[in-house]
Order: C-alpha cells, then structure tokens, then sequence
C-alpha cells in the first residue's frame, strides 16, 4: 500500500505518506469490521426467521388437526339429523297413509 501511494504520488513528504497509508489501513480495517458486522446481524435475522417460520409451521398444522377434526364431527351429527329427520318423515308418511282415508273430503 504504501509503495502504490508513494509511485503515484511524488509531492508526499515520507511523514504524509505514512499517515496517508495508516489512514487508507484504518479504514480498510474499519470497512472489514463493520461489513463483519452487518453480515453476523443478518446471519442472526435469518436465524430468527427460521426459527419463526418453523413455529408458525407447527402452530398452523395443529390448528388445521383442530380445525378438521372439528369438521369431522360436525359432519358426523349433520349425518346423524339428516337420518333422523328422514326416519321421522318416513313414519309420517306411513302415519299419514293410514290414517289418510278418514281424512279424504267428498
């Protein structure tokens, strides 16, 4: 570094050309740190939104269980109306075609 600056630049005294090679190192040296940095944060977001999506995944499959077996017994009770009011329609159709003829006008 301090050869490129001193082959490009002959006005330098020595003294300005090392702090002109310190300064270009410290923020060399700064620039690594803080992209270090922002990629451990983004590393640990990621982490964190991975972790999230995995519990969101889990609670949405519990809540689907929940949600079909809810549905599975709804289903079995509406069946279950449905036999019963096809019984009672069936008795009282039977009902009515015996005793319908008492109820005949002529």
């Amino acid at each position: 570094m301090h050869q490129a600056l001193a082959n490009g630049n002959r006005t330098l005294t020595p003294e300005a050309l090392n702090q002109a090679t310190d300064k270009v190192m410290r923020d060399k040296q700064q620039a690594a740190e803080t992209i270090k940095y922002r990629i451990d944060t983004l590393q640990q977001n990621v982490s964190h939104a991975r972790e999230d999506l995995q519990r969101w995944r889990e609670e949405m499959k519990q809540r689907a269980d929940k949600a079909a077996a809810t549905s599975a017994k709804s289903a079995l009770w509406l069946f279950i109306t449905l036999l019963l009011g096809a019984i009672v329609s069936a008795g009282g159709g039977w009902w009515g075609v015996r005793n319908g003829e008492r109820y005949q006008v002529r």
